[in-house]
């Protein structure tokens, strides 16, 4: 099956519509999403309804935990606080139901694992080759060959035997079933890798390739939306400089 793997939107609408413009022409068979629909940006119940329109699969990010009220802000930092609080009061009842109800992971095919942060936590980064090392020894206990991660918002390809994975930015990869994989598409909503562009990945498991799309979308438009929301400046700021 060939499915597009999005994650991190936080509330991006003009991120989220460019994106699936350009998954709609790509034959995918589902659109599945690691977590964090909300958070940061002005769109919360836009994004939300447009995954209910779509029927976008998601998984729970800890922003989104947040911002429902299933978790407290208390460890994140004053510009996201600032941001979950501000959602939670924007948030209608049907969207905060929605994320409510969503899963911690998700399973495919019986071996792919969806997560936000990690295999192991939700809240876990995966940043360099020990922390891929960690989440390696924690798959090696069960029946998973991929993960699919975000909540770092970099994108990266770590394979267990043999992969450069500087080079996942870019273009498509073939990964061997033999192997364990940890994919990060990027965060679609706000990038911190340098690249303003919104971002990407369709898994093909019939073909086992991961391939790693960067589009340009409006940035401008919901940066303008951020600073009119009242919301902290340095999170338009960074919008418009990836990082």
């Amino acid at each position: 099956m060939r499915y597009a793997i999005i994650c991190d939107v936080h509330s991006n609408l003009e991120a989220l519509e460019t994106v699936l413009t350009e998954v709609k022409k790509r034959e995918v068979e589902r659109i599945f999403h690691l977590g964090d629909i909300v958070g940061y940006n002005a769109n919360p119940n836009e994004c939300i309804e447009v995954f209910m329109a779509e029927n976008i699969s998601s998984i729970m990010g800890n922003h989104d935990a947040a911002c429902c009220g299933l978790d407290d802000p208390l460890w994140f930092n004053s510009a996201a606080k600032q941001a979950i609080i501000w959602t939670r009061d924007k948030l209608n009842s049907k969207c905060r139901e929605y994320l409510r109800g969503l899963p911690e992971q998700l399973v495919l095919e019986g071996r792919i694992l969806l997560a936000h942060g990690s295999p192991e936590s939700r809240d876990n980064y995966i940043l360099d080759w020990m922390d891929a090392m960690r989440q390696f020894a924690v798959m090696e206990k069960t029946s998973m060959n991929i993960c699919f991660y975000g909540h770092s918002h970099l994108p990266a390809l770590f394979a267990f035997r043999g992969f450069n994975h500087d080079l996942a930015q870019h273009g498509k990869h073939t990964l061997d079933w033999s192997n364990r994989y940890l994919v990060n598409f990027g965060g679609m909503g706000q990038p911190r890798d340098g690249d303003p562009r919104t971002c990407f990945g369709i898994f093909d498991s019939d073909e086992m390739t991961v391939e790693f799309f960067r589009i340009k979308y409006d940035v401008l438009k919901c940066a303008r939306k951020v600073e009119k929301a009242g919301l902290d400046t340095y999170l338009a700021e960074r919008l418009l400089a990836g990082v």
